[in-house]
């Protein structure tokens, strides 16, 4: 059934059916349920580019979660810079931090996760801390990562994989 529905949608897509925001919308959330993300993905993008859809929040944020999804790390980073930019609350610059430490762009992380540090609302500082942290010991960084592994202790949600990471901290006498 899934494949049949997939179908469904390529026909729709191919024959120009779809004449609204909300109808291109619904077809990208389809594309990603029915286990086509990366579909999903491309339609927004398109439907960027044609003007049909603009890029808001909730569309940048939709198009970075569908190319998530798809596990199109790269391409999600764009959109989701954008929706950061635009967003007032911290998850977005948490979740950039989280994709920028999947893809071993450590600086980059520790940017995204102090700057979802400064933002008006933020939600689990503690988990900031830490991938501010993990950054640090990528980097080689022992003073930089342990102070921010110290701030994540206060958190009860990060405090024992910050002491975790602080022990580990030990073990590495070499690191400055």
């Amino acid at each position: 059934k899934q494949r049949e529905a997939l179908a469904i949608l390529q026909m729709i897509k191919m024959q120009n059916m779809i004449k609204t925001r909300g109808e291109l919308l619904n077809m990208a959330n389809l594309f990603a349920q029915f286990g086509a993300p990366y579909e999903a993905g491309k339609l927004i993008e398109e439907g960027v580019r044609a003007g049909l859809i603009k890029e808001d929040l909730r569309t940048l944020t939709a198009l970075a979660e569908t190319w998530l999804m798809a596990k199109e790390y790269n391409r999600a980073v764009i959109p989701l810079e954008k929706a950061a930019d635009l967003s007032k609350d911290s998850f977005r610059h948490m979740r950039l931090a989280q994709i920028y430490v999947e893809l071993e762009r450590w600086q980059k992380s520790i940017k995204m996760a102090q700057a979802a540090l400064k933002k008006p609302k933020v939600a689990k500082r503690g988990e900031l801390h830490l991938l501010i942290g993990m950054s640090y010991f990528q980097l080689r960084r022992k003073n930089k990562a342990k102070a921010a592994f110290v701030k994540a202790q206060l958190f009860p949600a990060t405090s024992r994989q910050a002491t975790d990471w602080i022990t580990a901290l030990a073990q590495h006498p070499t690191m400055q």
